[in-house]
């Protein structure tokens, strides 16, 4: 059975086979290159995906007709639906953290939530850090960071206390021997981007927004 690879918008998997199951051919006009409709289903979630397969004047036989891959043997997937959603991560988040969200975002997506766990971690672990500088070096875990961080009221009382709810302290991450549940790196991806939101996000937006009343302003005054 012909397959292809590509990444499920389903599971999240990346670089993942599909077993095309069928085809249907697409109207074109005259003189058009061939193309076809092709569910396929993921080899990881047995989901489904339709693919719509262009000829690109190579190809001899229909997708589904092909001996393996049909990209080697003249067709190009020029379409899926669904569509993957890439991973996002909350707008003016520093590149370091953002690098570390999506690790976290993507290795949930792939159904690895110890990776996704860690990584999550991280991201506060390093955020509270920066946020403290020379500080930091006077508190000895994550725990300890985020209560600094709040007492210097960047965190409200109820990121604080949901932090202290979840496996953000004890051992280190990358030392801690109990694999995180679904549900554990799931919660622990939530509160990192509303996390992001809140240190970053909503204090930059308002200097932007500052910054444009301001600009407006000075326009009108001349």
């Amino acid at each position: 059975m012909p397959s292809v690879i590509l990444e499920c918008p389903h599971c999240g998997a990346e670089k993942m086979g599909f077993n095309l199951v069928y085809q249907v051919p697409a109207t074109v006009p005259p003189g058009q290159p061939a193309k076809y409709r092709v569910p396929a289903i993921c080899f990881n979630c047995e989901e489904m995906v339709v693919l719509i397969f262009e000829n690109t004047g190579q190809g001899q036989r229909q997708p589904t007709q092909c001996n393996a891959d049909p990209t080697r043997e003249g067709w190009a997937v020029v379409n899926t639906y669904p569509k993957p959603k890439p991973s996002r991560c909350p707008s003016h988040t520093p590149d370091e953290l953002k690098r570390v969200f999506l690790q976290a975002a993507n290795a949930l997506k792939r159904g690895d939530p110890d990776a996704s766990g860690v990584m999550s971690r991280k991201v506060v672990d390093i955020s509270t850090q920066r946020l403290l500088e020379a500080e930091s070096g006077n508190y000895r875990n994550i725990y300890q960071r985020v209560e600094a961080v709040a007492a210097k009221g960047l965190l409200t009382p109820e990121l604080k206390e949901w932090a202290h709810e979840l496996r953000l302290g004890g051992a280190d991450a990358a030392h801690d021997l109990n694999p995180f549940t679904q549900e554990e790196a799931d919660e622990l991806l939530e509160f990192a981007e509303l996390y992001l939101t809140y240190v970053y996000t909503l204090p930059n937006r308002l200097k932007e927004r500052r910054a444009r009343a301001e600009r407006e302003k000075a326009k009108t005054a001349n």
